[in-house]
């Protein structure tokens, strides 16, 4: 209908009836320009401006005989604009072929892909989209339907075909309590001192460690395949000052309650001495030994520590997916002194920038409080 070749003959210029756009308001003219400009909607854009080159004063065929718009579109588009409004220019689609299945059945297919087929009585313990199909018909919740049928059902409900994951429930008695403590301290820092999360991340080996890279097709980067341990191992105490965002660590040999103590004087130093320091950590056996919470009595760090098997509470356990990713991966450093700087170097890197977009999106793949 739109930008067709035929142009207005000669009679009709003649004897078309004047027609032209009315009761148009100054916001109304300034919304018609913008949809003529900058609409993305091509139906609504070209007939925005057959309306608005009617509102400069172009009559009906001189709009059709410039632009190459049928002259009788283009007195429907002005006529539909004088009693409709700006509603008029929206194209108006019909709504399509009815849905085959109706909603009670769409969601019968849902539950029983949600479910195992061993419910159903089946020999296997997945579902395909063909064996899916075939079960819903023997079933009888549909007469008939293809996989294909079945996958856009699935799809519009938001079902899709995912690998599975192990979790482990915790079996704390006190779960609730301790979840609620912590996360009370998260959402409400106390106003007498800050809260910081402590983890040991590691251990770290000299070893060549995969990942991935730009390279020329069928030409990877490769890294030697030599996995002998002949460094020994380190592990890395790390924190993090919810209140700055800030990370701290120290590599050692070890990570008994002595290293442990280090770590704690060292936290106790950054923290000015009037603030209280609430120590989120787990329950692993240095972190309970008495030493260590005698220490902790005397130099007002409060131990809050989390449920058992449930180290996502600790805050902490997200930032170390970043140091995987940036410093381990696609790795192959020769001694602990040359991994030792590469783990200074990010850490820096990151207490400059913590907001970074990159480390973000590390971050933000695993879940914690």
């Amino acid at each position: 209908m739109m930008n067709s070749s035929k142009r207005p003959s000669k009679e009709e210029f003649i004897v078309a009836k004047a027609v032209s756009v009315s009761g148009i308001t100054a916001k109304m003219g300034r919304d018609l320009k913008s949809l003529a400009e900058r609409c993305s909607c091509g139906v609504t854009r070209h007939r925005a401006h057959i309306v608005w080159c009617s509102t400069t004063g172009m009559s009906a065929p001189e709009i059709a005989h410039q632009f190459e718009y049928d002259i009788k579109h283009v007195r429907l588009v002005i006529h539909g604009f004088n009693s409709g409004g700006l509603e008029s220019l929206e194209p108006r689609y019909d709504g399509g072929r009815n849905r085959t299945f109706d909603e009670i059945k769409r969601a019968a297919i849902v539950d029983m892909a949600l479910a195992s087929p061993t419910a159903y009585g089946m020999p296997f313990t997945r579902w395909s989209l063909r064996k899916l199909a075939c079960a819903v018909v023997e079933h009888k919740v549909v007469d008939s339907i293809s996989p294909e049928g079945v996958r856009a059902i699935l799809q519009e409900a938001g079902v899709s075909h995912q690998r599975t994951k192990t979790w482990k429930e915790s079996n704390d008695p006190r779960f609730v309590a301790k979840r609620r403590r912590i996360r009370r301290l998260y959402k409400n820092p106390p106003a007498d001192g800050r809260v910081v999360c402590l983890d040991e991340f590691g251990p770290l080996n000299i070893q060549p460690h995969h990942g991935s890279c730009w390279a020329r097709k069928k030409h990877p980067d490769r890294i030697p395949a030599t996995y002998s341990r002949t460094h020994g191992v380190r592990h890395m105490l790390a924190a993090l000052d919810l209140s700055t965002n800030k990370m701290y660590y120290r590599i050692r040999e070890r990570k008994r309650r002595f290293e442990l103590l280090d770590f704690l004087k060292v936290i106790r130093r950054v923290v000015p001495e009037d603030e209280r320091i609430y120590l989120v950590l787990d329950n692993f056996s240095p972190h309970l030994h008495k030493t260590v919470r005698k220490w902790c009595r005397a130099n007002k760090v409060s131990l809050v520590f989390t449920a058992t098997n449930a180290s996502w509470m600790n805050r902490i356990e997200c930032h170390f997916a970043p140091i995987r990713e940036f410093v381990l991966n696609n790795s192959n450093y020769s001694c602990h002194a040359e991994l030792a700087l590469a783990m200074r170097n990010y850490i820096r890197w990151r207490n400059r920038d913590p907001d970074n977009p990159r480390i973000l999106v590390s971050q933000n793949r695993v879940k914690v409080a």
